[in-house]
């Protein structure tokens, strides 16, 4: 019987998403094993894999409130290059389409959840 140690590395790994051919190589544990454990620790490397899930979407996307102020900073960025247009490479139909769908994305963002 493998210890403890193996099988919270067994968890993390397949939480990983490791395939059990190279988990076995890499813990030199049968595949057999892996697939028992896997059965036994089902929920353990769900919840594990969800929490890598939240921590790169918390990495990569910002929060709502941060989300919010992006696009009302943009918003405001827009409106002000409207104001001061004097015929820059993007042309203004183009900046007002931008305004517009900045505009809904922020309105998304302060519907009620």
């Amino acid at each position: 019987m493998k210890d403890t140690v193996t099988r919270h590395h067994f968890i993390q790994l397949r939480a990983a998403g490791w395939s059990f051919v190279k988990i076995a190589n890499e813990l030199n544990v049968c595949r057999q094993t892996l697939q028992a454990w896997s059965k036994q620790y089902e929920k353990e490397i769900k919840d594990l894999h969800q929490l890598e899930l939240d921590e790169l979407r918390e990495k990569y996307f910002a929060s709502k409130t941060a989300r919010t102020k992006l696009f009302g900073d943009a918003l405001l960025d827009f409106k002000a290059e409207i104001d001061k247009r004097r015929g820059t490479y993007l042309p203004t139909e183009q900046l007002y389409k931008l305004m517009g769908r900045y505009a809904q994305l922020l309105k998304i963002e302060l519907a009620d959840d």
